[in-house]
């Protein structure tokens, strides 16, 4: 089960490009970090606390104690379990636990985190296995140990609780992971995308220069300082962003994105080769991404070709409405003398913007033509 679990997340990461390359970290390195993670995945199950969505890779910073101790940890646990193997729990739970973080230990660097949290609740089955099989042996006709299991459950309901409180919300999320974690630029990046969420941009900014100065090599980062820039008509460096951001990942998507925003950027600048260029590149990773379609649309539309811009935005729209691009495929048709028709799709972008002023003085206009 855990080679299947392996080969199944080795080419869903590789089709996604979150496989990294095995030069990056050696392989004493990746071999010490799993060690250190096999030990740090009991140690959080017994004292559940500073828990984080995910860990960053601590690369070659680990101290050889830590690493030593690890390995001790588990060759004493190991031994003792191979001595008590009559109780045959011990030995299918520790294996169990064993077995089933291979493929997620980081002996194969998949994406950039040393460990989640999220990794261990299979494993843990193991573990909780011969815990409470132990127990049952243990505690048979000793009533007494009824209070301390009782103050044990009390303790971990109190933590469980605490622990909730962190997933309230994105910023409540990622603010915790911060504060519990070094060097963590992931979460630093999903920080910032939080705060965008929330009309916080000028926060989310300082969080996705952090995650830059942490990781240089880091394309989510780029790319969010390339739209911030762009929203704020810094488009040069927004440009200088995206384009180092499209060096740094193999993630289609990301490249659709980060493409489509390129297009977007150099279109401002009046630089439309380059714009259609990128937008091209963008559909090459991603035929269904709505902001390049609409780009390609009113290029198409500044250049004349009004049928070919109606059916860019016809396709953006079928991605995903929005009231920006019905306002430019009404201001299409209209130049192609479809009245009714641009009235049809000024009339949709109010339905989703009903305060969107552009909408509403053009579908106005319109209805004053048909008096």
């Amino acid at each position: 089960m855990s080679l299947a679990s392996a080969i199944i997340t080795m080419q869903a990461q590789q089709a996604g490009g979150a496989v990294r390359s095995t030069t990056e970290f050696s392989f004493g390195v990746r071999l010490a970090n799993a060690l250190y993670a096999y030990a740090m995945y009991l140690w959080k199950m017994v004292w559940p606390a500073r828990l984080a969505p995910l860990y960053p890779h601590p690369g070659d910073s680990l101290a050889g104690w830590q690493v030593l101790l690890a390995g001790i940890v588990l060759v004493a646990t190991t031994a003792l379990v191979w001595k008590l193997r009559a109780r045959r729990y011990l030995l299918v739970g520790w294996l169990f636990f064993l077995g089933t973080l291979v493929p997620v230990i980081g002996l194969v660097q998949v994406g950039e985190a040393a460990m989640a949290d999220r990794y261990a609740y299979i494993p843990l089955l193991g573990i909780f296995v011969m815990i409470a099989f132990r127990a049952a042996d243990f505690v048979q006709g000793k009533l007494w140990m009824l209070a301390p299991a009782a103050a044990v459950v009390v303790a971990l309901g109190f933590a469980t609780y605490r622990q909730i409180s962190y997933w309230q919300t994105n910023v409540d999320l990622w603010s915790h992971a911060l504060a519990v974690t070094q060097n963590n630029f992931i979460a630093e990046d999903n920080l910032g995308g939080a705060l965008i969420l929330t009309n916080r941009e000028e926060e989310a900014h300082a969080h996705f220069e952090a995650a830059a100065r942490i990781n240089p090599k880091d394309p989510m980062s780029r790319s969010n300082l390339g739209t911030y820039y762009g929203t704020h008509n810094r488009l040069h460096d927004a440009v200088t962003e995206y384009e180092a951001a499209a060096g740094m990942t193999s993630d289609p998507g990301l490249l659709a994105q980060i493409y489509a925003n390129l297009g977007a950027a150099y279109r401002v600048l009046g630089e439309d080769d380059n714009s259609y260029t990128n937008f091209q590149k963008s559909l090459r990773y991603n035929a269904n991404q709505p902001g390049s379609w609409r780009g390609l649309g009113l290029l198409a539309q500044k250049q004349g070709k009004l049928n070919e811009a109606v059916t860019d935005f016809s396709r953006s729209i079928e991605l995903a409405p929005a009231p920006e691009t019905y306002v430019a495929l009404g201001r299409t048709l209209e130049q192609q003398q479809r009245s009714a028709e641009a009235l049809v799709a000024y009339e949709e972008a109010l339905k989703l913007s009903p305060d969107m002023a552009e909408a509403q003085q053009a579908a106005a206009a319109l209805r004053l033509q048909k008096r």
